[in-house]
């Protein structure tokens, strides 16, 4: 059953991204390229890691799992859904800063839900491997990217104090 539920999730995720990505006319830059093998070993080797202990029972850590995937694309498909065409992997400036929909309150909410997701697939199947290439390399890259991305807006470090993903974005709220 909770298997059930990380594939559907995994397929559901692709489907609404795509659907809510505005189409780019460039190629994947090797940073969003590494993002996303990253995402797709983290999936493999937590659905691997629960098939070899034929693990049947969640647990209260499996169920918070859910909730995180769950959560996690919620909040990233609406991070893309509030930015519209204005969404893209790079991390060029865009025209003005976002101060609605999740961007009221993360500064950058699509790189939150994506690590949400990946650690929610890590808790809910029980995987040390997934939470091992999350932690090492998913959100390093997420972090690298964010950096980026303020960099790109002319974030300065005092609003970095002031503001992060896990406090209001009172100041400016900077795309996904």
């Amino acid at each position: 059953m909770l298997l059930a539920f990380v594939v559907a999730s995994i397929v559901a995720w692709i489907a609404l991204e795509g659907a809510a990505s505005p189409a780019e006319p460039h190629a994947r830059l090797p940073r969003e390229l590494a993002t996303g093998m990253t995402l797709l070993a983290v999936h493999v080797t937590a659905i691997g890691e629960h098939l070899a202990r034929d693990a049947t029972s969640a647990g209260v850590l499996g169920m918070l799992g859910v909730l995180a995937i769950a959560g996690g694309i919620a909040l990233r498909i609406s991070a893309i859904r509030t930015l519209g065409a204005r969404f893209v992997s790079t991390t060029l400036a865009p025209d003005r800063r976002v101060t609605s929909g999740p961007y009221r309150w993360l500064r950058h909410p699509s790189e939150v839900g994506l690590l949400a997701a990946a650690a929610g697939t890590a808790a809910a199947l029980g995987s040390i491997g997934a939470a091992a290439i999350t932690i090492a390399v998913l959100v390093p890259l997420s972090l690298v990217r964010c950096a980026d991305e303020d960099s790109a807006l002319g974030v300065s470090a005092r609003d970095e104090r002031s503001t992060s993903d896990c406090s209001p974005a009172s100041r400016s709220s900077p795309r996904a």
